[in-house]
């Protein structure tokens, strides 16, 4: 307990209060950037569950079947991340953090490099 305080302290003591707007613009471009991509390409949200789950219900509701099963998929790989990485805390809470982003760099190399593409469109 006492590592998290001091880590916590040495992060807000190390976090320069007039770069604060710079690193938040940064961080909602980086942020955006999977959402745009994912809805131009694929006409669905990366992150924003809430907005897939409005989509679903909208075409559910009107009966367009088809472009409602557009929308699962992403809330399934959703719901399978975080369970994953629940477990990962549980089973490895010391190397949780470098696991998934190793996992992160991989599916996202994976998705460029033709050399690593199992079929036409990758894995995701």
């Amino acid at each position: 307990m006492e590592i998290a305080r001091n880590t916590a302290a040495t992060a807000i003591a190390s976090f320069p209060r007039d770069e604060a707007l710079q690193i938040g613009t940064l961080l909602a471009f980086i942020g955006g950037y999977p959402e745009a991509y994912t809805w131009i390409v694929h006409h669905v949200f990366a992150n924003a569950q809430s907005a897939n789950l409005v989509f679903l219900w909208v075409y559910m509701t009107s009966g367009d079947w088809q472009a409602a099963g557009r929308y699962v998929p992403p809330l399934l790989a959703f719901a399978v991340g975080v369970v994953l990485a629940c477990w990962l805390r549980w089973a490895k809470p010391q190397r949780a953090t470098r696991v998934a982003l190793l996992v992160i760099v991989l599916l996202l190399c994976e998705q460029k490099s033709p050399l690593l593409r199992q079929r036409e469109g990758g894995l995701i």
